[in-house]
């Protein structure tokens, strides 16, 4: 999890074999963290939980770029989008050159694209499994290992945040070639 976020959940104990959690109390953004100039890179940062987050560094005063395959519906005024398929080292390369060209830096990156649509774990074809593996787990080293190569020319260093959800790492009956990537089984 990503402390800016509001931290780990705490947990309850066990409900039909997930775990079960209270999500904290929302934090006051007053009571947050500052990222005034920093720079963030949030992949899979086009909707949902990856858009919040970019959300949230942008208002703690980062200056955002967001990668996805498809373009945002809309897209806040100064962030940065770059269309990529982060499976495609080449692309990443794209992604974290066209990051620094527009910002002068990469600060923090959120490896948070991921995913998996339901299939049966009996039938699913090693490709399909394949695939998978490569988005929730190769995709997210590779991501690291460009930002880190910058982050390293920097004084100041930078940050990799890697997340998943907080039931991530139980198998489901679905999508077990998904819910293994996160502990990198």
């Amino acid at each position: 999890m990503l402390l800016v976020l509001g931290g780990a959940p705490e947990h309850e104990g066990r409900r039909g074999g997930v775990r079960s959690y209270t999500p904290p109390p929302m934090t006051d953004p007053a009571e947050l963290p500052r990222f005034d100039g920093r720079v963030v890179l949030v992949t899979g940062g086009c909707r949902g939980i990856g858009r919040g987050i970019a959300q949230r560094f942008a208002d703690a005063g980062a200056h955002v770029a967001i990668c996805c395959r498809h373009e945002p519906d809309d897209l806040p005024d100064g962030w940065l989008f770059v269309a990529a398929d982060i499976r495609e080292a080449e692309q990443v390369d794209a992604v974290i050159a066209a990051t620094v060209d527009r910002f002068g830096a990469l600060d923090v990156l959120v490896n948070n694209a991921g995913g998996s649509p339901p299939a049966d774990t009996a039938t699913a074809s090693p490709r399909f499994t394949a695939g998978i593996i490569a988005l929730n787990l190769t995709a997210a080293l590779v991501c690291a290992q460009k930002a880190n190569a910058v982050m390293q020319t920097q004084e100041h260093g930078g940050s990799i945040v890697y997340w998943n959800e907080p039931d991530g790492h139980y198998w489901e009956i679905l999508t077990v070639s998904y819910a293994r990537q996160p502990s990198g089984c």
